[in-house]
């Protein structure tokens, strides 16, 4: 055994090997470091899909390999090229094809495990044991990651402090991308164990890492995942009882218990893990108590598509509950010999291929059947194919939600398809989300609270900040300026906020507003108080209006704003600052 740890680490060090053994998928991630060494930037919507692309092949042409070892082939470059090329035509085209990539690269990490034993008969221990070392392999790649990180930082320091040296630029647009992105997943590859490795040691003799996740499962994993069942169960209860549905709080609840459930039966597989009582104990009633929790999120699913319509992030709750139950009914009423653990991870990956090619695509169309329905039930058109007047409120708000979707994600052709059949008359020079909402009276409907809280007071450093005439508060947010290489972007339902360095961004559906907070702070500096070279800054009125219409409005209300002193890439002296904020909307 010792030995054989012995030899693991040999192997893993000798990255040479992973050259031989995985060509392919080195040379992917080596275009892909080159590409963000490059473009030093992840701003461009395109660029990001074209990495996801890359990302994949790499995926899908590491799984070929490992088939082609467990049938005793030699893997095939034609058929690793075949499938670059045509993962990189779909990502280039992803976004018209309503392409989901982070699904498929997702479907494409499931399949890892079960590519060990390609097309052959069931082997449960074989799978397990090659899976369980694969996502150590991980492991153990994250850790590598954190500690390089840390490792240039703390050099960065010491060269900056002892010499004057600022290697800033250089470790976040060199140093960092060739570690992460590629000598990081080198590091994985080479230590992917041979897939016919011996797994007997699982019967009588596991080693330190199999008996780690025997504990984990056993005695910390089982019994609070069962507990967690019991709190779920009185949840359950209580909702029935009140006769009503909480506001997302469902979905958060039932998906990381029935992941995290599974994949506790799935780490008690073992029969040197198995035989223990808890973990017995715990096997025999997963799936059962499963069942609850999948009903519990199948109706709160299914409640939401019902009125705001489908989006992929439903669409994967939607496979989540269908896995769920799938594998609850395989796994308790199938035979005994058909329970085969591949099901566990393969469902899975099927779900997602089929929400990667076809959940946009859905949502693109319920949406925009649900704009046709509820526009023609909301509003009066007339004879000049101009909207007169609302006519049903609740229609109304079903309409603006599905514009306000398929404008987002480039639906933009359905949209003049639907509003030419319904005799409405846009001018398509100005074709924005607002423009077509004032056009069709949807600008006066003030849409149900979504992406925010519905507050009536807001206290910031211990004092009470009127909110009044805004229905909706978004955050707390935090944003640090600097230039960090990073792109750092929120998403909150209607508002997409981005950095660069001191000016943020904020996109609300076509529209965008720019703030230079420093800028602000200099020309309010009179009502401003900055404690010393760097401290915390007192601001009588600490908002900013980004819109203020008559029935529009967007305000950045200022929680907490540090100002200091510091020297920027170039080793210039510049200010930066370090601010809490909330996002208050009306009309939106």
């Amino acid at each position: 055994m010792q030995a054989g740890v012995l030899q693991r680490l040999k192997t893993v060090f000798n990255l040479s090997g992973v050259f031989t053994r995985f060509p392919f998928p080195a040379l992917f991630m080596a275009i892909f470091t080159a590409i963000i060494v490059a473009e030093g930037s992840l701003r461009d919507e395109f660029l990001v899909r074209i990495l996801g692309g890359i990302v994949l092949a790499a995926y899908l042409c590491v799984s070929i390999v490992l088939a082609a070892e467990s049938k005793g082939r030699r893997p095939s470059a034609l058929l690793q090229l075949s499938v670059f090329a045509v993962v990189m035509a779909l990502a280039w085209f992803s976004k018209g094809l309503q392409l989901n990539i982070p699904m498929a690269i997702g479907a494409a990490i499931l399949l890892l495990g079960n590519a060990v034993i390609w097309r052959q008969k069931r082997n449960d221990l074989h799978v397990w044991d090659f899976t369980h070392k694969l996502w150590t392999a991980v492991g153990f790649a994250t850790l590598g990651s954190t500690i390089y990180q840390l490792g240039l930082i703390a050099i960065m320091v010491a060269l900056k402090s002892l010499f004057g040296i600022n290697i800033k630029d250089t470790i976040e647009h060199f140093l960092l991308p060739i570690g992460l992105g590629f000598l990081a997943p080198l590091f994985w590859l080479a230590s992917l164990p041979p897939v016919d490795e011996d797994y007997n040691d699982l019967y009588e003799n596991p080693g330190f890492v199999s008996k780690s996740v025997a504990f984990l499962g056993s005695w910390l994993l089982s019994p609070l995942t069962l507990i967690y069942a019991l709190i779920l169960l009185a949840y359950g209860v209580k909702i029935v009882i009140a006769g009503e549905l909480p506001n997302g709080e469902i979905g958060q609840l039932t998906s990381p218990f029935l992941i995290i459930g599974t994949l506790t039966w799935l780490a008690l597989e073992p029969p040197f893990i198995s035989k223990n009582t808890l973990a017995k104990t715990f096997r025999k009633l997963w799936w059962p108590v499963s069942i609850p929790a999948a009903l519990l999120l199948a109706v709160a699913v299914f409640v939401r598509i019902g009125e705001y319509g489908f989006t992929p992030e439903r669409f994967a709750l939607l496979g989540l509950v269908i896995w769920s139950f799938g594998l609850a009914l395989w796994f308790i009423f199938a035979p005994a010999l058909r329970r085969d653990i591949r099901l566990i991870p393969g469902f899975a990956a099927v779900l997602l291929a089929v929400g990667a090619v076809g959940a946009g695509g859905l949502s693109i169309l319920n949406q925009g059947q649900r704009l046709d329905a509820n526009l023609s039930a909301a509003v009066v058109v007339n004879e000049q194919g101009a909207v007169s007047d609302i006519k049903d409120i609740a229609a109304a708000r079903r309409a603006k939600g599905a514009l306000e979707y398929l404008m987002r994600h480039s639906g933009e052709s359905r949209v003049k398809r639907i509003l030419s059949a319904a005799s409405i008359s846009i001018n398509e020079d100005e074709l924005s989300v607002f423009d077509i909402q004032k056009a069709l009276l949807l600008d006066t409907v003030t849409m149900p609270n979504r992406g925010g809280r519905r507050d009536t007071k807001l206290f910031q450093a211990g004092k009470l900040v009127s909110i009044e005439g805004f229905e909706t508060l978004h955050g707390p947010f935090h944003m640090y300026s600097g230039a960090r290489g990073v792109p750092y972007e929120i998403y909150s339902d209607v508002i997409k906020i981005s950095d660069g360095d001191e000016v943020m961004r904020f996109q609300v559906h076509n529209e965008t507003y720019e703030v230079n907070v420093l800028k602000w702070l200099g020309e309010n500096e009179e009502d401003a108080n900055v404690i010393g070279k760097a401290g915390v800054v007192d601001i009588k009125n600490p908002y900013i209006d980004l819109l203020d219409t008559e029935d529009r409005s967007i305000r950045l209300q200022i929680a907490e704003l540090s100002v200091w002193t510091g020297v920027d890439r170039d080793g210039a002296d510049t200010q930066f600052f370090n601010m809490q904020f909330y996002i208050l909307t009306r009309g939106l």
